[in-house]
């Protein structure tokens, strides 16, 4: 699960506030979009998740684990388990598509034999099974999408974060790397995509988090992109932000490994978050 606790965070002690007293939940499996306008805080969200940056005042957790709290060796580790897309791919321009996929293995020092039959799986799954030895300004826009989609999922990752990911693409392969995101999540994963595309949010009608100026505006089950009563498709937002304030609540406990859902965070930091964090407190 994802939590932000009454979340502030300026740049500077000047700085005015990109987020401001932000609190809601992501439960494990959901598909989330966050909205905004440019400016709005969808980014800084994303850093705070990735410990790029540390929240003024609040806290966030991932499955329990308090991130303002997490000793800045194990920050990689949390990082393992959640994917990112970006809008700009971000694909290394020497390597072709296995090898832009692989190196997320590689650097982790995964064996040859387990990168070769993950990143294969991963690239059947986006598609791209028969391009692997392509370079990557052979391919399209959306194949290039598909390549950073499978790079993001190669280790597993519980949670998936997904900002901007179609940006920079045109409305058919919009729709195909969309239709890819919720094939990922209906198989466990967290999906959570920052977007101002107003079409794929009013056609695809998921959970919306709106942000503006850094403030929470709006959080519906079901909407469409606009805000106000005649956007919300099933639940409206609680009309006391107060009683719906999120509170701390203890990690659940690890899944067992049957193979059908993939390891939290938690999980994969269980025995570095023992030694490191646990222990110290006690």
């Amino acid at each position: 699960m994802i939590e932000f606790d009454h979340i502030s965070m300026a740049y500077s002690p000047k700085a005015p506030l990109a987020l401001s007293d932000l609190s809601f939940r992501i439960q494990d499996g959901e598909f989330v979009f966050v909205i905004g306008q440019s400016g709005s805080g969808k980014s800084t969200l994303v850093k705070l998740l990735t410990c790029e940056e540390k929240p003024s005042a609040g806290e966030v957790y991932i499955d329990g684990l308090p991130l303002t709290q997490l000793k800045r060796r194990l920050v990689p580790y949390l990082r393992r388990s959640i994917g990112m897309v970006f809008q700009d791919f971000r694909l290394i321009p020497t390597k072709t598509v296995y090898e832009n996929v692989a190196f997320a293995m590689e650097i982790l020092g995964a064996s040859h034999r387990s990168i070769s039959r993950q990143v294969s799986m991963v690239l059947s799954t986006v598609g791209l099974r028969s391009r692997e030895r392509a370079l990557p300004h052979e391919l399209s826009g959306g194949e290039q999408q598909r390549v950073g989609i499978a790079r993001a999922m190669v280790n597993n990752p519980s949670i998936l974060l997904a900002d901007e990911p179609t940006g920079n693409l045109d409305p058919l392969n919009s729709e195909s790397i969309m239709a890819l995101l919720e094939e990922i999540n209906r198989n466990g994963t967290t999906v959570v995509v920052c977007t101002h595309d107003r079409e794929m949010v009013d056609r695809m009608q998921k959970r919306v988090i709106e942000i503006a100026d850094g403030r929470l505006l709006r959080d519906a089950t079901r909407a469409l992109y606009g805000s106000g009563d005649k956007y919300l498709l099933d639940i409206e937002p609680d009309p006391d932000p107060a009683a719906s304030a999120p509170t701390r609540q203890p990690a659940a406990e690890p899944a067992p490994e049957d193979g059908r859902k993939p390891e939290s965070p938690r999980d994969k930091l269980f025995t570095s978050y023992d030694y490191y964090y646990k222990r110290k407190r006690q």
